[in-house]
């Protein structure tokens, strides 16, 4: 510490020292202490000079540490860094020093047991395969069950590379719809374990027989189609074989059903139409067991939608059928079935059999029964199970049951749905009750118009066929087709800004068709038409025609009279500003067949240049006396006789004569 010199003062009994001795003695203090104070900020800067670097050893010490731990980790995780001769060891195998004398031992062990063959229980039960095979060594057992797998896996190879390289070429098929493709596609289904068809219609005229079990024919349903056009069945199942993505159809005047099933099969996705016999028959002569429907559409076929009987020989048991669409089969549909002949034109038909599951359906439109149960033949039907299904227009009654005085067996009819205005027949006949009537059911897809709507407006016809347009996996309706910028046009004038379908003297009238196999009207129903035009004929007498032809089953040409070709036909009256008309026409009057509308001018008194009909809309809507339009009494369209009409005006229900509305008085309103 730096020495201070005192200032003397009276306080200490000196003499005190005066300002000029005081001055010398504070300067020599004060640069004492600065002197002192240097020396210690030099000392403090050296100290920390030495902490820094004691930091700097530490940090280094650390990295070492961690150096030294990976070397550790290293170390124990080698497989290599101690040899196993050198490596104690205590554990079950004994006579033992160390890690390899015991794996040693272990491996000798294990040559006895899988070569030599050790006597152990454990190495005796591991010698014996699933199926009960017993081999001298385990190694035996290993060497022949790795054989059996390679040859199995090479079998699906086979079949693999059959899916990714056989050709229709191969076998000289051709989907144009003309060729004989008969000793072609037999060939390939006998050759092949799977058989792919791309689209196209496949016309053939003898009887397709599919005989390997796990064989596969495909295609690309709709567009791919198999069209018999000989005598017999169109494709007879004898093995466990599965049909899928096809659609096939047979002559209507032949002699057999689409698909003839000998054998339990698979159906998948497959649409059946218009065969002389049924869409499914199963073999009466031979045993049917385990056959499953999946997605199946049937229409059109002479005697019904699926015939299944059991007899003496033909046992038929463990058949599900799921998501069925079932319409318009049977002799025709002005015809009745009878007792006579009770299997004739009914949806399903089931005669005998086990365990039959049906599940996820519509049966309408059909000439007989929806599902028609027998047993008169006296071998009992049992265990079968019918459940969320639906029913409508079955023309000979809804579901029924023919009892034929036999026993039944665990018979279950649940969560169905029917409409069907028919009363039942008075014979043996017996509806299945507890399930829920209603008027018309909600349609399984919103974007089909359950009324049949053309729909001009989006440049297409959508001529639907009340409420059967809606099934499994396909639209059921028309085909329709995008029309001539000339024939809807919105850029006239007299359109109004509307997209509507144009006929003139130049263009010519107007035809749309529906498929040869459809009908726009269901000949069991009344129905409201109703069409929007307007029509210049320049003062010219002639008249504006719009009508539904009547057509043959597979023809283009209208029938003639004598043969029930009576057709819905209006002459439509001159205006030169939007106007509605609306005629109800009931089941006398509109025919099976009745699917080609046809409109045009009837140019026999020579129309003048400008003449024109333009339509907005066609809508047909069938009533069958159970709907009633309502509206204002200004809204009210004209009294057509027959016509009901509930005004919410009056409020009252009222009918149309012919000239004008009464009430049930008979009042005029």
């Amino acid at each position: 510490m730096a020495e201070i010199e005192l200032i003397k003062g009276a306080d200490n009994g000196n003499v005190a020292d005066k300002l000029s001795a005081a001055y010398p003695k504070i300067n020599r203090n004060f640069q004492r202490a600065n002197s002192e104070l240097a020396v210690h900020g030099q000392n403090i800067t050296n100290h920390e000079g030495r902490i820094l670097s004691a930091q700097g050893e530490l940090d280094n010490h650390e990295v070492r540490i961690t150096q030294a731990k990976g070397d550790i980790d290293q170390h124990k995780a080698s497989g290599v860094a101690h040899a196993a001769e050198h490596i104690t060891y205590e554990g079950a195998v004994t006579g033992t020093d160390n890690l390899k004398q015991a794996v040693d031992i272990v491996k000798d062990q294990l040559d006895q047991a899988i070569i030599s063959g050790d006597s152990g229980p454990e190495a005796a039960a591991a010698r014996v395969s699933v199926s009960g095979e017993t081999y001298s060594t385990l190694g035996d057992r290993l060497n022949d069950e790795y054989e059996k797998h390679t040859a199995q896996l090479a079998d699906i190879a086979k079949v693999t590379t059959a899916q990714l390289s056989v050709s229709i070429d191969d076998y000289g098929l051709v989907g144009d719809g003309v060729y004989d493709n008969s000793v072609g596609l037999q060939a390939m289904c006998d050759s092949e374990m799977y058989v792919y068809l791309p689209p196209g219609t496949y016309r053939y005229t003898t009887t397709l027989v599919l005989s390997k079990d796990k064989f596969i024919l495909s295609g690309a349903s709709p567009d791919t189609i198999l069209l018999f056009e000989g005598a017999g069945h169109a494709v007879s199942v004898e093995a466990r074989a599965t049909i899928k993505n096809l659609l096939i159809k047979s002559k209507y005047d032949g002699t057999g059903s689409n698909v003839y099933i000998k054998h339990g099969c698979n159906l998948e996705n497959i649409h059946l139409y218009t065969s002389a016999g049924y869409g499914v028959e199963f073999c009466t002569t031979n045993h049917v067991i385990t056959t499953h429907l999946d997605s199946v559409t049937i229409a059109y076929n002479k005697l019904g939608g699926i015939y299944l009987k059991s007899t003496g020989i033909s046992q038929i048991n463990d058949v599900s059928l799921n998501r069925l669409y079932i319409a318009k089969n049977g002799f025709d549909a002005d015809n009745l079935s009878s007792e006579a002949t009770p299997s004739s034109g009914h949806a399903m038909y089931i005669d005998g059999g086990l365990g039959i599951r049906i599940r996820d359906y519509v049966f309408e439109y059909n000439t007989g029964a929806g599902l028609y149960l027998d047993k008169s033949t006296g071998y009992t039907l049992r265990g079968l199970v019918v459940e969320g299904g639906y029913y409508e227009q079955n023309k000979y009654a809804r579901t029924v049951v023919n009892w034929g005085g036999a026993a039944w067996d665990n018979i279950s009819v649940s969560g169905s749905s029917f409409s069907d205005p028919y009363p039942l027949p008075s014979n043996s006949l017996t509806p299945l009750y507890g399930n829920t009537a209603v008027i018309e059911r909600v349609p399984l897809s919103p974007t089909i118009n359950i009324n049949g709507i053309y729909d001009i407006t989006n440049n297409k016809a959508e001529i639907g066929y009340s409420r059967v347009s809606i099934k499994p996996n396909e639209t059921f309706d028309f085909n329709y087709y995008p029309y001539s910028s000339a024939r809807v046009r919105s850029d006239l004038a007299e359109c109004e800004g509307f997209k509507c379908l144009i006929i003139n003297p130049e263009l010519g009238g107007f035809l749309e068709y529906g498929d040869n196999n459809y009908t726009y009207i269901n000949p069991y129903l009344d129905y409201l038409i109703e069409i929007e035009y307007k029509c210049n004929k320049g003062g010219v007498a002639g008249q504006a025609v719009f009508q539904f032809n009547r057509l043959g089953l597979d023809s283009e040409e209208q029938l003639p009279n004598t043969d029930g070709g009576a057709k819905f036909s209006a002459s439509l009256p001159e205006s030169l500003t939007f106007i509605k008309k609306q005629y109800v026409y009931n089941s006398g009057q509109m025919k099976k067949g009745t699917r080609r509308l046809q409109m045009y001018l009837n140019n026999e008194n020579g129309l003048p240049a400008g003449s024109y009909l333009i339509v907005k809309y066609v809508r047909i809507t069938p009533i069958g006396g159970n709907v009633i339009l309502s509206g204002a009494t200004s809204a009210r369209p004209e009294p057509i006789k027959g016509f009901q009409y509930f005004d919410d005006t009056l409020q009252k229900q009222i009918c149309g004569n012919g000239t004008v509305w009464k009430d049930a008085s008979g009042a005029t309103v």
